[in-house]
């Protein structure tokens, strides 16, 4: 197995009702995000009626590893504390399968539309056309795995405010940047330059390829890093997000 950019690998545990909790709160300390799914076994009736839980089967919890440089330690942690719940009785043992993250990120973008916020700017999917208005702030966006699509009221609300406020010549810090759109769209609203700070690894490299798709890579500083780490204390910036 391959430990390759965009491959992650789903590690898999069955659990009877007693020690989901347990296994679900395990998976999710090495897990992706704390990401865990859990899917309860159910029996039904032919015609699709009576759907209730069938407490003899076991229930499957998943979470997502990324295939990088920490895996091998993540498996052996997991592995470890998958063990020490197997004494107790009523857990499996992990099953690993390797997964495209390319599944993931497409799936999704067919529901992901051109969005206008606000009076100007205008978030275009990297595989959607547009043709520009006057006025229009445009930000070409790729978010793939990472936060930050403009949908969220979070994200619409920072750049409504945005809309609002005098960026001409500021300097911005945008904190938790995902997948820099807040950063893109200070560009774009006049700011002099920003500095992204993403603590996620995945969520950095889509950030780094959505400012080279709006080539701002001279004007967009992208830091990967806890916030309180990343940056020394004599830098000043006039925006904080």
């Amino acid at each position: 197995m391959t430990d390759a950019p965009g491959r992650w690998i789903e590690a898999t545990v069955e659990a009877n009702a007693e020690s989901v909790e347990s296994v679900s709160e395990l998976l999710a300390r090495y897990g992706y995000n704390e990401g865990v799914v859990i899917e309860e076994p159910y029996v039904q009736d032919d015609d699709g009626d009576n759907l209730e839980v069938d407490p003899t089967r076991p229930v499957i919890v998943r979470t997502y590893l990324a295939a990088d440089d920490s895996l091998s330690n993540r498996k052996s942690a997991l592995e470890q504390g998958v063990w020490h719940l197997q004494q107790i009785g009523g857990v499996g043992p992990v099953i690993y399968s390797q997964r495209a993250e390319e599944d993931w990120a497409n799936t999704w973008k067919e529901h992901f539309p051109i969005l206008r916020i606000g009076r100007q700017y205008i978030v275009r999917p990297s595989w959607r056309s547009y043709d520009p208005q006057p006025g229009d702030l445009l930000i070409h966006l790729d978010p793939g795995m990472a936060f930050g699509t403009g949908m969220h009221p979070s994200t619409e609300l920072c750049m409504l405010l945005m809309e609002r406020m005098d960026l001409v010549s500021a300097t911005v810090l945008d904190v938790g940047a995902g997948s820099g759109i807040l950063s893109i769209a200070a560009i774009r609203s006049g700011a002099e330059r920003a500095v992204a700070v993403e603590i996620d690894s995945v969520s950095a490299r889509y950030l780094t390829e959505n400012v080279a798709l709006n080539a701002m890579e001279g004007r967009i500083e992208v830091i990967v890093g806890d916030i309180g780490d990343a940056l020394p204390g004599s830098r000043v910036f006039s925006v904080v997000m």
